[in-house]
């Protein structure tokens, strides 16, 4: 464990300060990649950008999943670090739990991508290419489950700054590829999609590349242990049921704008893209205080880890 990995020693203020300043940058950095889809798509015309704003809500709804799967993870991995134990085995069952919701997530969004989309709002008042993007995003979700479960393992073992440089290539990735994808081939909005898998999956060959250099991660990591994936989804779940009563409220209001028009649909979708930015440095903080807790709590300090809170 690295002087600067190691959340057990030294001031807790400068420590959770040490973590959260990257996770707030790749927050940052996300941002900043959401909004330059909204900017290409919306050369599209109005139904474009109201199609993205409810294929974004709806895909929103199910990457609740990822981040339940991703905080367990991180609760694990950081106890593991904490005690001196091995953290890459628990970061590769959530890695091998992540391949697999990917993959049930993936698998809907290809069957089930149009009647969702329907449900929120009617297809006619959207892109004709909203359907192909939700299509194309949902699908990525085999590569964007294992991704989230790897950038917070980074983040509950310390390492903040390579969790930052394997976060930041999606959204710089997608701004490269959007204005190729979208006008380049003509994709239109799906090639927004697909500039979104395809950043997805390069992040995620630089976490993986991290993971095994900063924790040691072995293939034999991602073999099946029952108790340890019982344990991530034991504090997964409910924060998943915590983040899909909040984000299915905002979904809800998307269904009720949409007799509307795409412009208020549009309009309420990108204002709540602007809305993340209050909220960005809030979940920075938190979970740097949850591997900041789960690190001394593996090792055996829980009065350091209840001055953190």
């Amino acid at each position: 464990m690295t002087p600067t990995s190691d959340l057990t020693q030294g001031p807790p203020l400068s420590a959770l300060v040490r973590l959260a300043a990257p996770l707030l940058a790749g927050s940052v950095l996300n941002l900043g990649a959401s909004l330059g889809d909204r900017l290409w798509v919306g050369k599209l015309g109005t139904k474009a950008l109201a199609g993205l704003g409810v294929a974004q809500a709806v895909w929103l709804l199910a990457f609740t999943a990822l981040l339940g799967l991703g905080l367990g993870t991180l609760s694990s991995v950081a106890r593991a670090r904490g005690a001196g134990s091995r953290p890459a085995s628990s970061a590769g069952q959530g890695l091998l739990a992540g391949g697999l919701l990917g993959a049930v997530l993936a698998l809907v969004g290809v069957l089930a991508a149009g009647p969702l989309l329907a449900s929120f709002a009617p297809l006619g008042a959207l892109d004709a290419g909203a359907t192909r993007y939700l299509q194309v995003v949902l699908a990525s979700a085999f590569l964007s489950a294992p991704l989230v479960v790897a950038l917070f393992s980074l983040q509950a073992a310390g390492e903040g700054r390579a969790a930052l440089v394997a976060g930041a290539v999606l959204p710089l990735g997608n701004l490269v590829l959007d204005p190729l994808l979208i006008y380049g081939l003509e994709g239109g909005l799906a090639g927004a999609a697909w500039a979104t898998l395809l950043a997805t999956g390069a992040a995620l060959v630089v976490s993986l590349a991290l993971l095994r250099h900063h924790l040691g991660l072995r293939l034999d990591d991602l073999r099946p242990d029952p108790a340890a994936l019982r344990a991530i989804v034991g504090v997964g779940a409910p924060r998943t049921l915590d983040h899909l009563c909040r984000n299915g409220a905002g979904l809800i209001l998307v269904a009720f704008l949409s007799p509307f028009g795409a412009s208020a649909v549009s309009a309420y979708t990108a204002a709540w893209v602007l809305l993340l930015v209050l909220i960005f440095p809030g979940v920075a903080l938190g979970q740097a205080t949850a591997a900041f807790v789960g690190q001394n709590l593996g090792a055996g300090h829980p009065e350091r880890a209840e001055i953190s809170v």
